[in-house]
């Protein structure tokens, strides 16, 4: 990682001034390294400097821009030219191919290889299966790939793929018209570059000026999943065009949704003025600051936690163009804050809303049929709910083309805080958590208040664990009662992850052993 003086000055190299202003971006007790304007950067012996370089002049808008883009990122990525009044008219009008072939002729002149990029892939909109513009992309991508993205993303992009490899636990990258369009960002493994690194490359670099969707999946192997400093990341960023955003895109196969986190949401609506879509999916989230923004038009906040604060905020939002609001688990005392939300004049055009495994739910239908808000609606979902018995037909809510009233599951027998009342010790439950996935086990299955399952670990395990007694059984050769494999079942159960109805297996209850009692005595 590159260190950046906190002060750069402006300087010239005396003999070389076509290399033009350049600023201090890392030193030494030998060396000096300084970033110039025509996009190197290059080392000096301290002893050398006062010969070779002298204070220079601050450079003009286009450099001082130039060389802010390439000290952003180490000054692997300052641009090799760039054109501040193009930019604007992109700016202006994002959506339209006009501006960036503009752009591109002038970078031609420069002899910028994205200028070459943007008309080929101008030409893939119209032809799509054209397999040579498609070999000319890909060459193109393969060659300057070092310029066109960012250090971090270029080395993820090119690791191999393994046939194991989840689809969503993967780094991709959409181009369009010879920038990114859309990226998503998740981690294979805890050797993989750490995800807040990776936003903040990835939207400091000039290929990502135009981004208009940002994903962050999986975070790879591990027992929780932080998403606070990617989102961090993001609101530091300040990015102009963002229009999506999408924290969490991960399912159980990676981890319980209760396993993850994102800390506080605000910022990313405060930081993003083009912003459309936001999607926040974590096991703990908060919002501390009030709700509002100007563009937003679909906003998603799924969680299995959320405080009285958050939702009074949520409730109270002031979305103009706020066209579909979901939330899952609202949590106690949602009923009577809801009924808050049915008040709210700042959500004129609010077509979709979807408020699941909602307390109270039959009053809040009652509340929502009898609200002016009822009739912008187009689609009302409030799934999950604690309906003792579905409601009939009610003719308030017959002009809605989507209604979805699904009754809540019955409540899961076993809760995380009694998983944890069972482990022998701390240290357990964190290993259990780190397995107590789906796609960890072969086979997962329930036969009554007993689940088993086939774990593939440093050897092939069978586990047997009822919901409703203490008794656990594991081939696994660990003394502890129960062991990691069995808390896992029950904290996948806590989860309410749906386990397939299927008989034990005659062969695995022969296989398995019930263990000694793990004694607290040599803890």
């Amino acid at each position: 990682m590159v260190r950046r003086a906190k002060d750069p000055r402006y300087i010239r190299h005396k003999t070389r001034p076509a290399w033009g202003v350049g600023v201090l971006v890392d030193e030494n007790s030998e060396t000096r390294a300084y970033l110039f304007a025509d996009g190197s950067k290059r080392s000096f012996k301290v002893a050398l400097c006062e010969e070779m370089i002298e204070a220079a002049d601050p450079p003009g808008e286009e450099d001082q821009v130039r060389l802010s883009r390439g000290l952003a990122t180490g000054g692997v990525a300052t641009p090799k030219a760039i054109n501040l009044e193009l930019e604007q008219r992109i700016l202006d009008s994002v959506d339209d191919p006009a501006p960036y072939l503009v752009y591109a002729d002038w970078l031609q002149t420069r002899d910028d290889p994205r200028g070459a990029l943007v008309p080929v892939q101008h030409r893939l909109l119209s032809e799509p299966d054209n397999k040579k513009l498609k070999d000319v992309e890909k060459k193109l991508l393969e060659e300057h790939g070092a310029y066109l993205l960012p250090t971090s993303l270029y080395a993820t992009l090119r690791l191999p793929r393994r046939k194991t490899d989840d689809v969503r636990s993967r780094c991709e990258a959409t181009w369009r018209l010879g920038f990114l369009e859309k990226v998503r960002l998740a981690r294979r493994s805890r050797q993989q570059v750490e995800i807040d690194a990776l936003v903040s490359d990835l939207l400091a670099h000039p290929s990502a000026h135009f981004l208009r969707s940002l994903e962050i999946g999986p975070l790879g192997d591990s027992d929780q999943f932080n998403y606070n400093t990617a989102v961090a990341a993001i609101a530091k960023a300040k990015h102009p065009t963002l229009a999506a955003i999408f924290i969490g895109d991960f399912d159980p196969d990676h981890i319980e949704l209760s396993f993850s986190r994102a800390g506080n949401v605000s910022p990313l609506l405060s930081s993003t003025p083009r912003l459309e879509r936001l999607t926040v999916r974590a096991g703990s989230l908060r919002f501390d600051s009030a709700i509002k923004h100007s563009t937003l038009k679909e906003l998603r906040v799924i969680t299995s936690e959320i405080s009285r604060n958050t939702l009074d905020r949520l409730f109270e939002a002031a979305l103009p163009e706020l066209e579909l609001l979901e939330l899952s688990c609202p949590g106690p005392g949602a009923r009577e804050t809801i009924f808050r939300l049915l008040e709210n004049r700042s959500l004129p055009r609010l077509r979709h809303l979807a408020l699941r495994q909602t307390d109270g739910t039959s009053a809040i239908l009652d509340a929502i049929a009898a609200s002016p808000l009822l009739r912008q609606l187009e689609s009302l979902e409030l799934d999950g709910g604690d309906f003792s018995a579905l409601p009939g037909e009610d003719p308030r809510l017959a002009h809605l083309k989507h209604l979805d009233l699904s009754p809540r599951r019955a409540a899961t027998p076993i809760t995380e805080a009694e998983v944890g009342r069972r482990a022998p010790d701390a240290q357990s439950m964190t290993s259990a958590r780190a397995i107590a996935r789906p796609g960890k086990w072969m086979i997962l299955g329930r036969d009554g208040d007993r689940l088993w399952g086939e774990y593939e670990g440093s050897d092939h395990y069978y586990v047997l664990a009822r919901m409703n007694d203490p008794e656990t059984s594991c081939t696994c050769p660990s003394p502890k009662d129960p062991c990691k494999h069995a808390l896992a079942l029950l904290l996948l159960a806590a989860a309410q992850h749906e386990f397939n109805l299927r008989p034990v297996p005659e062969e695995l209850a022969r296989q398995t052993r019930t263990r000694p009692r793990y004694s607290s005595a040599w803890e």
